[in-house]
C-alpha cells in the first residue's frame, strides 16, 4: 500500500545564508538582532530538513517491510525468499579458498556456509478445505501453518516463508541429517496437535507434505528449489490416500426452536 503525504516545501537555508555572506555591505549593515534572526532562520529550514528526510527513511523502511511480508500471516513472501537466496548462494560461493587465506579478524567471525537445505512444504487436500468450509477457513489454515505449526518447528536462525496458496519453504544453512529429521518430526508433532477453528464450529487436523534437498558448495545451487519439489511430489504420492484432513469436531448444529402456532387469518 502506497504511503503518501502532502510535504510542505523546504526553506532553503543555504540560498539565504549565501545571499547574506555575498553582499558583504549587507552582512556589515545587520544588527545584531537581524544577524540573530537570520541564523535562527536558517537553523529551523535545516531542521526541517532533517525531520522531512527522517520522515522519508521511516516511510521507506515501512514500504520494503510491507513489500517483503506476507499480508495474510504476517511471514516473510516470496519476494523475501527469493532475495535471501540470492545472498546466500552469493554469499556460500564468496567464502571460498582464496577468501579464508586473506580473511582478517573480522571476517573469521562471518559463518562459513557449508551447505543450504531447503524444504518445500504444502497442505494436504487444501482445496477441500476451501470447498468445504469456504475461504475464510482457508484463510485460518494458512495462518495456523505459518504461525503454530512451522514458526515453532525451526531453529532460531532458520528462515520460513509462505510462496503463496498452501505452499511454504523452510531454508536452513550446515544442516545435519538429524536436524533435518528433528525439523520434520517437530512439524509432524505440530501438525497432530493443532486443530484449526473453520468459524463454524467445526475444527480440523491439517496433514502438510514435505520435499527436502540439500545443496552444499560447488554443487548445483539451481536445481535447489526443482529438486526439493521434485521429493515433494514423490512424498504426496507415497502418502496416497492417508493424505487427508481430519475433522475432529464437526460443526455445532443450529439450536431447535420451540414449534410456532401456525398464523390464521379470521374469516369475515
Amino acid at each position: 500500500m502506497a504511503i503518501k503525504k502532502t510535504r510542505q516545501p523546504i526553506p532553503s537555508a543555504k540560498a539565504e545564508l549565501s545571499a547574506v555572506a555575498n553582499d558583504s555591505r549587507a552582512l556589515k549593515q545587520l544588527t545584531r538582532a537581524e544577524l540573530l534572526k537570520t541564523v535562527a532562520g536558517a537553523m529551523d529550514a535545516l531542521l526541517a530538513a532533517q525531520r522531512q528526510i527522517a520522515e522519508l527513511k521511516e516511510e521507506n523502511t515501512a514500504l520494503k517491510s510491507q513489500s517483503m511480508t506476507c499480508g495474510l500471516t504476517g511471514i516473510p513472501n516470496r519476494r523475501a525468499y527469493d532475495s535471501l537466496m540470492d545472498r546466500l548462494f552469493n554469499k556460500m560461493n564468496r567464502i571460498g579458498d582464496e577468501f579464508e587465506e586473506k580473511r582478517s579478524a573480522t571476517q573469521s567471525r562471518v559463518e562459513k556456509i557449508n551447505s543450504i537445505t531447503l524444504f518445500v512444504i504444502d497442505a494436504d487436500k487444501f482445496k477441500s478445505i476451501n470447498d468445504t468450509y469456504g475461504h475464510p477457513a482457508g484463510d485460518a489454515v494458512i495462518k495456523a501453518i505459518a504461525n503454530e505449526i512451522l514458526g515453532p518447528s525451526i531453529r532460531d536462525n532458520d528462515f520460513v516463508a509462505r510462496l503463496g496458496g498452501d505452499e511454504f519453504v523452510i531454508v536452513g544453512i550446515n544442516m545435519t541429517t538429524e536436524g533435518i529429521d528433528a525439523i520434520l518430526k517437530r512439524i509432524e508433532t505440530a501438525c497432530q496437535n493443532t486443530a484449526i477453528d473453520m468459524g463454524n464450529g467445526a475444527k480440523v487436523k491439517i496433514g502438510l507434505s514435505c520435499g527436502v534437498h540439500t545443496v552444499k558448495k560447488g554443487e548445483n545451487l539451481e536445481k535447489l528449489y526443482s529438486t526439493a519439489d521434485e521429493n515433494l511430489t514423490a512424498a504426496k504420492t507415497a502418502k496416497g490416500t492417508s493424505r487427508k484432513v481430519e475433522i475432529i469436531q464437526s460443526p455445532s448444529p443450529p439450536p431447535r426452536l420451540p414449534p410456532q402456532k401456525p398464523h390464521i387469518k379470521g374469516h369475515a
